[in-house]
This record gives structure tokens, C-alpha cells and sequence, in this order.
């Protein structure tokens, strides 16, 4: 069979030819009964699969939305719980204090018996050295 070609020097195959070619190889190495199950399960497949990326697109966005979410939430707390740790510590600070000012207070009131029990003591003594002094009618 001698082939035709054209002025570029490609070669020209009737349409009639290609198109019993293509029939030709269909029937020779596509057996349809056995292929149809595999082509209708991919076709469906691929449909499914097509109107399930912007679904998995979606809830991928609401996933990565909910991370960051968390991540803010989770700085939040620690910086909560720094603050709170603070909070305690200067608590436990003034607590210290009051305890102090206690202490400083139980001593004032000691101080504060004493002068009175000291001015008891004069007044007694004072008493004293007038009755003494009464007794023997000289001034000391």
C-alpha cells in the first residue's frame, strides 16, 4: 500500500481508514462486558470524588479556622495563668505584711501594758512616799 503525503510531507490517512482502525483496536483489546463495571465505578467515583474536594476544601478551612482558634485560646490561658501566679504571689506578699503588722501590733500592745504597769508602779510609789512621809512628817 503506498501511502500519500502532502506538500509539507505528512502523511494523509483517510478518514474512512482511522476510523475502522479505532474500531478495530476497541474490539480487539477493549472487551466491553468486563470493562463497563470498571468505567461506570471510576465515572461515579470521580463524580463523587469532584463534589467532595470543595466539601473537603471546606471543613479543611474550618479545620485550619479552629486551629488557630485553639492557639489563640491556648495563649490566652498561659498568660491567665501568669497573671493569676502574680496575683498569688502579691497575695502571699500582703498576707506577709498583715502578719508583720500583727506581730508589730502584739508588741505595741506588750509596750502599751507595760507603760500602764509602770505608771501603776508611780502611782503606787507615789502613794507610798506620801504615806511615808505622813508617818514621819519629814520630806525627803
Amino acid at each position: 500500500m503506498k501511502l500519500k503525503k502532502d506538500e509539507n510531507g505528512n502523511i494523509i490517512i483517510p478518514e474512512k481508514q482511522v476510523k475502522e482502525y479505532i474500531i478495530q483496536e476497541i474490539n480487539n483489546n477493549i472487551n466491553i462486558e468486563e470493562d463497563i463495571d470498571a468505567w461506570i465505578i471510576q465515572a461515579v467515583s470521580d463524580k463523587i470524588k469532584k463534589s467532595l474536594d470543595s466539601t473537603m476544601k471546606h471543613y479543611r478551612n474550618e479545620y485550619e479556622t479552629f486551629i488557630g482558634e485553639m492557639v489563640m485560646l491556648r495563649r490566652t490561658k498561659d498568660q491567665s495563668e501568669r497573671e493569676l501566679r502574680d496575683l498569688a504571689l502579691q497575695i502571699e506578699d500582703a498576707q506577709n505584711e498583715i502578719t508583720k503588722m500583727k506581730d508589730h501590733m502584739e508588741v505595741i500592745q506588750t509596750m502599751g501594758k507595760d507603760i500602764y504597769e509602770i505608771g501603776e508602779f508611780a502611782q503606787a510609789l507615789q502613794v507610798t512616799l506620801a504615806t511615808m512621809t505622813n508617818i514621819t512628817g519629814e520630806t525627803l
